[in-house]
């Protein structure tokens, strides 16, 4: 027997019943909105309870320490003596930026004599909860009004969510082309002219042709009629009422958009 008076039994009992970190069990919080904070904690699970004087170092990493959360670096904890789980909070700061989740890990470091790190680190995890905004546009109607007039028609995007600062979209503009607004404007004095002349005098025949080198799309009237745009519809009507036809289309054999009026059909 030793000269304190334990044998190696003893001595290999008491190594046995030294307590040993076996878990970092860190917690999922949702990360809240500015100015709010939100508590996560970490459990430091031991084999073994603690005892009085027990202690251990820890540091934290991940995410953006000091915006994310409250950074601690090299902060002693003690152990609750008697008990085998100690919590530790770590401080998490709220948001308004859409991101990912993001994960925070705890690190122990220097446990006081007769503690073991079998487990040095866990993680946490920050989940976002700032929702991605949803973008949709309303629909718009307005009166295209006679030349030299504009009319301004203002759309309305609206958000599912509100904006943080900084998001930008990307529009564009599609439907009524360039050609179709100059045709259109050239159309409506011109054509509203011949059918007077037309009506007024009765010549024999009388034929015009605009041509305008822009995309010129085919014209679909079925479309244009549901999404609003009569002009063209209007005038080919005019044409019609007083006997004769308003053609519409690509130029035949290259690009641009081609206007024909003609009387009699």
């Amino acid at each position: 027997m030793p000269a304190s008076g334990r044998d190696a039994d003893d001595v290999k009992a008491e190594l046995l019943r030294l307590p040993a970190v076996t878990a970092v069990q860190g917690a999922t919080v949702v990360e809240g909105n500015t100015p709010s904070t939100t508590p996560m904690t970490f459990d430091i699970v031991l084999d073994n309870p603690a005892k009085a004087g027990d202690t251990v170092q820890v540091s934290t990493s991940g995410a953006t320490p000091g915006t994310d959360y409250v950074a601690l670096t090299n902060v002693p904890v003690p152990l609750i003596p008697g008990a085998t789980t100690t919590p530790l909070i770590v401080t998490v700061n709220g948001d308004n930026t859409i991101e990912a989740d993001e994960q925070v890990t705890l690190t122990l470091s220097n446990p006081s004599p007769g503690v073991v790190l079998d487990v040095s680190s866990g993680n946490g995890t920050i989940q976002n909860d700032d929702g991605v905004p949803q973008v949709s546009i309303d629909d718009v109607t307005v009166k295209e009004g006679d030349v030299p007039s504009t009319i301004t028609a203002s759309f309305t995007v609206l958000l599912t969510d509100p904006a943080v600062g900084g998001e930008t979209i990307t529009v564009d503009t599609a439907g009524v082309t360039a050609a179709e607004v100059l045709i259109g404007f050239a159309l409506g004095s011109l054509l509203g002219a011949v059918i007077g002349y037309v009506l007024g005098i009765s010549p024999t025949a009388v034929a015009m042709r605009i041509e305008d080198d822009g995309p010129g799309p085919a014209v679909d009237e079925t479309t244009a009629a549901r999404s609003g745009r009569r002009g063209i519809a209007d005038m080919r009507a005019e044409a019609v009422a007083c006997g004769g036809t308003l053609d519409i289309g690509p130029v035949p054999g290259g690009s641009g958009m081609a206007v024909s009026f003609r009387w009699p059909a």
